[in-house]
Formats: C-alpha cells, structure tokens, sequence
C-alpha cells in the first residue's frame, strides 16, 4: 500500500523536473537573464544521475509489493 510519504516524493520529483524545463526553457527563450553553462552541465549531469537511481528505487519498490503479496 503507497503510504502518503511516497505521494510526497514523486510529486517532489515532478516539480523539480518542471523546475528543470522552466530553467531551461529560460536559458534557451531569452538572454537577459544570464545562465550559467556550467550551471546547466550541472543540472544535466544531476539530470542523468537521478534517473537511472529513481529507476532502480521504482523496480525494488515493485519487486517488494509483488513480494509481498
């Protein structure tokens, strides 16, 4: 049973994902407001990280439910 900790947590990770396209959405529409390049490396790097975890937490958390049925 999902436990209200874990609604929390995916809309976390939903918001800072739009987080994410908004910033990037800013760095590509206008120049006047000065991103970092390096910054947004950075981001895309976090970016890559997160994923593959968030994919890996997702199947021991199914593997556990499918278990414990």
């Amino acid at each position: 049973m999902l436990k209200p900790r874990d609604f929390f947590l995916v809309a976390l990770i939903i918001l800072f994902f739009y987080f994410l396209f908004f910033l990037l959405l800013l760095s590509t529409l206008s120049n006047t407001i000065p991103v970092d390049p390096f910054y947004l490396l950075l981001l895309r790097v976090r970016f890559f990280i997160i994923i593959p975890n968030l994919a890996t937490s997702t199947e021991k958390f199914y593997s556990h439910q499918c278990l414990t049925r």
